[in-house]
């Protein structure tokens, strides 16, 4: 039988998260989100005076749409989102 693991999250009541519990939450690192969210392809944040939330709706539905059935959809993904260079 697998093991689970369980990783406790704080939510607040309205169902947002801080960064790191929002990295937890999706299973990255805190760096790694913070660098999805600097140069996009990340999920929806919102910024409230000098901090950084996400709501838990918002980063289940990146997450869908992150969903891959082989790795060269991943290939046709990322040149999708790649900034087109100006000549």
């Amino acid at each position: 039988m697998a093991e689970v693991n369980i990783i406790k999250v704080d939510v607040c009541p309205d169902g947002r998260l801080d960064v790191r519990n929002a990295a937890k939450y999706c299973g990255l690192s805190y760096r790694t989100l913070n660098t999805k969210r600097t140069r996009g392809g990340g999920p929806v944040y919102v910024k409230v005076s000098s901090r950084i939330f996400y709501y838990r709706t918002d980063l289940d539905a990146w997450m869908k749409t992150a969903r891959m059935i082989n790795t060269s959809e991943q290939a046709n993904k990322a040149e999708a989102i790649k900034p087109k260079r100006m000549k």
